[in-house]
């Protein structure tokens, strides 16, 4: 008899932990998706950036260089 109940404790105990970990896994996917779409909008807004970068970049590269034609021409 008290090994039954030693079985039955230790069968209880176990699906404890099972359900623990089953719950702690459940909320760390959770937060590995929260983080995965915040890593997708962090990108998205990076690429962004990179974007308005290169246009910028190619506009004061246009102006630097129209300056210089006006300096030219004044010269």
């Amino acid at each position: 008899m008290l090994k039954l109940f030693c079985f039955i404790f230790q069968e209880t105990e176990q699906l404890k932990i099972r359900q623990e970990i089953t719950l702690e896994a459940k909320g760390l996917k959770h937060d590995l998706d929260l983080l995965k779409q915040g890593h997708e909008a962090t990108m998205s807004r990076l690429e962004v950036i990179e974007r308005e970068n290169e246009v910028l970049r190619s506009s004061l590269t246009q102006r630097d260089e129209e300056i210089a034609r006006q300096q030219d021409v004044v010269q």
